[in-house]
């Protein structure tokens, strides 16, 4: 059994896990890599991985493919004064050591802007007769390339071992396309980390509005669930003319904070058959999805005591439009803050004058058991193009990438967005635990072009549509689309 604070232990552990690392790298005489598929001795004490002690690919040159946006992030080529890209050069330096491989990386801009350029690019390089060992790609650009039959299955490649936890969440079953996965992410990168859909409770105001309960203790019984949540949170603050004095039970980041919500309700745009083959989910079909869509407009447009940014319920020029974090969670104003991702913990929350609790968006309702986070488009997927140099050394560095940053990286970014006071929160240690450990995935998101169903639950926000009216105008191109991808990627 899993400690509920592992990562927070990371910490102390992470620079003798480096050194130890380091020390047992010499260079002698290795087994070769195409040859290791037989039993070999491993490291896991040292590791925490389960690859062969003997691979050595000889000092060859991985050649990596990236997104530029993530030049530092994912891939610091030099030792930095900033923390977590020591951590990120650590990683990236151990794992060359270790399997005495040298990286190669060619940065190309790749954010949605850039998305159709980038695999555009790759393609040409690779008909060109150019050889590229991993490529590092904003999350729907990962879909694109996928479409473009630029990628291999992961899950044939030698060495990578998907239920490792470094590799958290449930992508190995919701990304697969006919029991074929084109793309990955995990520990490897800390951009899991920093885009992961969170929540924050001011725990001052929540007991200064006399909220008797433990938050922690109701994420922990399953019981944070969307009526809780109203219930604790809304109706206790009086509505002021005073904008600027005025409080709130309920902050929101804007409207992508509904992606969040659509997840964490255990809904998904696609599903599988036991093949692979992916169809619309039942949900989307069924009931569920309406109901959804109905609660979470009714959230912002009947509750005057919750606010966001961007509010749509408001002119352009009126003070409650365009509202921050930091005028309303962050001077002690609202009883919590629904974030888009965790990177406002290191922008504004960990610097907060007042005690907080980070938990996960809430379940739908007491029927359901399972949290479910998801992460921004912002995060990165990894995948191998078709014309990897070997899959054994392809899908271990891959391997030795994701094990590493869960050693390396993901300690340091926890410990840099919520500092020490509160890196001693053993409370909040499992909460990022948890939150980490649930992370969800949907084919129909990642597939944002082809299957072009990820701005649906945003129209919640408005009050615009009724879902009736985009499930009945939508449902048959959905539908269509899906198929698409089943007839390209399924086999």
């Amino acid at each position: 059994m899993r400690l509920p604070v592992r990562r927070w232990l990371c910490v102390a552990f992470a620079l003798l896990f480096a050194v130890s690392a380091f020390a047992g790298c010499g260079k002698k005489p290795k087994e070769t890599a195409e040859s290791s598929q037989t039993t070999e001795p491993v490291t896991k004490m040292e590791w925490g991985d389960d690859l062969p002690s003997s691979l050595d690919f000889g000092g060859t040159d991985f050649h990596v493919y990236a997104w530029q946006e993530t030049q530092e992030s994912d891939w610091q080529s030099e030792m930095s004064s900033d923390i977590i890209n020591q951590a990120v050069w650590r990683s990236r330096e151990e794992v060359a050591d270790r399997l005495n491989v040298s990286f190669d990386i060619s940065f190309t801009p790749g954010n949605w802007d850039n998305r159709n350029t980038f695999v555009s690019n790759l393609k040409t390089y690779m008909m060109s007769g150019m050889q590229f060992d991993l490529v590092g790609q904003y999350t729907p650009t990962a879909a694109v390339g996928a479409m473009e039959g630029l990628y291999t299955d992961l899950s044939a490649l030698p060495y990578l071992n998907f239920h490792s936890v470094y590799w958290p969440g449930n992508f190995l079953e919701s990304c697969n396309i006919g029991n074929r996965v084109y793309f990955c992410s995990g520990d490897i990168t800390q951009s899991l980390i920093t885009q992961l859909g969170v929540m924050y409770i001011n725990l001052d105001l929540w007991e200064d509005m006399g909220i008797s309960e433990n938050i922690y203790e109701l994420v922990e019984s399953r019981e944070w669930t969307m009526e809780t949540m109203q219930s604790l949170l809304l109706g206790r603050i009086g509505i002021s003319d005073d904008v600027a004095s005025q409080k709130y039970g309920l902050q929101m980041e804007g409207r992508i904070v509904y992606d969040n919500l659509f997840y964490a309700a255990g809904l998904n745009w696609v599903t599988h058959e036991e093949d692979g083959t992916l169809f619309l989910s039942e949900e989307i079909t069924a009931t569920k999805a309406g109901e959804w869509y109905e609660t979470c407009h009714k959230l912002l447009w009947e509750n005057a005591d919750v606010c966001s940014q961007d509010d749509p319920r408001y002119g352009a020029n009126d003070p409650r439009y365009g509202i921050t974090i930091a005028d309303t969670f962050m001077a002690g104003k609202s009883i919590a803050f629904m974030a888009l991702n965790l990177n406002s913990a290191k922008t504004y929350v960990r610097d907060a004058s007042f005690d907080f609790a980070v938990v996960p968006y809430p379940l739908y309702n007491s029927e359901q058991t399972d949290y479910h986070s998801i992460t921004g488009y912002s995060v990165s997927m990894f995948s191998v193009p078709t014309t990897f140099q070997s899959a054994s050394m392809s899908g271990a560095v891959l391997e030795a990438l994701g094990s590493s940053g869960y050693r390396n990286i993901t300690p340091k970014v926890y410990d840099q967005s919520f500092r020490q006071r509160f890196l001693q929160t053993e409370e909040n240690a499992r909460m990022l635990d948890l939150i980490h450990d649930s992370v969800t995935y949907d084919t129909g998101r990642i597939f944002a072009d082809d299957i072009a169903v990820f701005n649906m639950y945003r129209n919640a926000f408005y009050n615009t549509y009724s879902w009736t009216t985009l499930y009945t105008g939508r449902h048959e191109t959905w539908e269509a689309n899906v198929e698409k991808v089943n007839n390209k990627l399924g086999g």
